[in-house]
């Protein structure tokens, strides 16, 4: 049962404003207690009127407080008789209903002009289909929980089948779930959507995970986690297409993280049919492992190698003259770049390397790299060490990876005193030990 709170607000004149709240008790299960729930009606003007102005009506509404007070006593029949005034005489300019339209209007030509709403329909079904589009505008637009879908999609002008009754509060839940059981439809769908964008001649492929407090979820698996996070997560495999188009997803198992995407990628609905694909990865993907993978599967590759591969370190010392030459160098996007170009070996599979150098980066990471350095030297020499070694504890306290370019000095050592003149000698003043380049 509901009922009406007045509460005062702040002064406007002489005068304080009182606001109408319609309230309700319901029971707490996390507090174990009842609590009061209410949400906001309107203000008393100044001839005792109550001025609903719910955004849900789109107009301000006028009543007296005991008409308000008369239909207070359930809530879902209060806001029904709030919606039956609104539509009467009593809104301004006789309007009945007012539907937001742009950002439903924009959904609703983006789907239609990229294909997707037409492959939803064909794969599942007007109603179906219907309900996911609209659960799609929903989370494009806004980004809630989709049991919020049903209201949202209900104040705006959208075609009927995307306001079905499956993305109401009471049903959105077991809607999502029968369609998360119908595997043979979705991959049917990923198919279709996937084969509609061959013609763009390259995919973007690449992992992600989504950490998960559930403990029913039995696809959240225990693993190594990006974010740090203490949870089990579900790991990801999303193609796209170059302009940004996803295309299709895949999960994959915790234990088979770093080379199932491979497979996947050459196996992939936008990909089948293609005869020698070539995969583009970042250099997180490289192991000898991977390229083993890679190798195998008969595809073309191209991978960055990180620093920390001895094979690459010396080849890299073995053309640092060629690289700093503008005799190997080119112009990308106006920026002078070097290249040269050696052979990578692994199990005796011969592979090409190219090695680039960017001569202005390297220059300003020089440069960076010494104003660091530098900084920390003067901090040092604002402190005092008794030995040596409480220095150089310092430095590998305080100075991380660039301790190795720090050290520090012996205290020089005090003159001899004179036997022939002794009231002439002064004390000697202990210099600290400072980290020096």
């Amino acid at each position: 049962m509901s009922y009406i709170q007045i509460q005062k607000g702040g002064k406007r004149g002489k005068k304080r404003t009182k606001y109408v709240h319609l309230a309700w008790n319901e029971w707490d299960p996390h507090k174990q207690r009842s609590v009061q729930r209410r949400f906001y009606v309107g203000r008393i003007d100044a001839d005792g009127k109550v001025v609903v102005t719910r955004s849900s009506l789109r107009g301000d509404v006028r009543v007296t407080e005991e008409e308000v007070r008369t239909h207070a006593s359930e809530r879902a029949s209060f806001e029904a008789w709030l919606r039956e005034v609104a539509a009467g005489p009593t809104l301004s300019g006789g309007v009945a209903r007012v539907d937001v339209v742009g950002d439903s209007w924009a959904v609703q030509h983006l789907a239609a002009e990229c294909g997707l709403l037409a492959v939803l329909l064909e794969v599942f079904g007007s109603v179906d289909g219907g309900a996911l589009a609209g659960l799609a505008a929903h989370q494009l637009v806004t980004g809630h929980a989709l049991y919020r879908a049903g209201d949202w999609l209900g104040e705006r002008e959208a075609p009927d089948s995307w306001k079905s009754a499956l993305v109401g509060e009471a049903a959105v839940h077991g809607f999502v779930a029968r369609i998360g059981e119908q595997t043979a439809q979705r991959e049917n769908f990923l198919e279709r959507w996937a084969g509609s964008h061959k013609s763009t001649g390259a995919l973007l492929h690449d992992i992600t995970s989504v950490s998960s407090y559930s403990s029913a979820l039995e696809l959240a698996e225990w693993g190594h986690n990006r974010d740090n996070e203490a949870l089990p997560q579900i790991n990801f495999s999303l193609a796209a297409a170059p302009d940004g188009v996803p295309l299709f997803y895949r999960v994959i198992p915790e234990a088979f993280r770093m080379f199932a995407p491979f497979r996947q990628a050459c196996a992939s609905p936008a990909t089948m049919e293609s005869r020698a694909p070539i995969l583009s990865l970042d250099r997180g993907f490289y192991s000898q492992a991977n390229l083993r993978e890679l190798l195998a599967l008969n595809c073309g590759f191209l991978i960055g190698v990180p620093w920390s591969v001895k094979q690459a370190v010396t080849l890299f010392r073995k053309h640092a003259v060629r690289l700093t030459s503008a005799r190997h160098g080119f112009l990308f996007r106006g920026v002078p770049l070097r290249h040269v170009v050696d052979n990578w070996t692994l199990d005796d599979v011969p592979l090409t390397l190219h090695l680039f150098f960017d001569p202005a980066r390297h220059t300003e990471a020089a440069l960076r790299f010494e104003k660091t350095v530098r900084a920390f030297a003067a901090k040092a020499q604002r402190e005092t060490f008794r030995t040596a070694k409480e220095a150089t504890a310092w430095i590998r306290e305080n100075t991380g990876s660039h301790a190795s370019c720090l050290g520090s000095l012996k205290p020089p050592t005090p003159p001899r005193k004179s036997s022939q003149n002794p009231t002439k000698s002064r004390p000697l003043q202990q210099e600290p030990a400072i980290p020096l380049c």
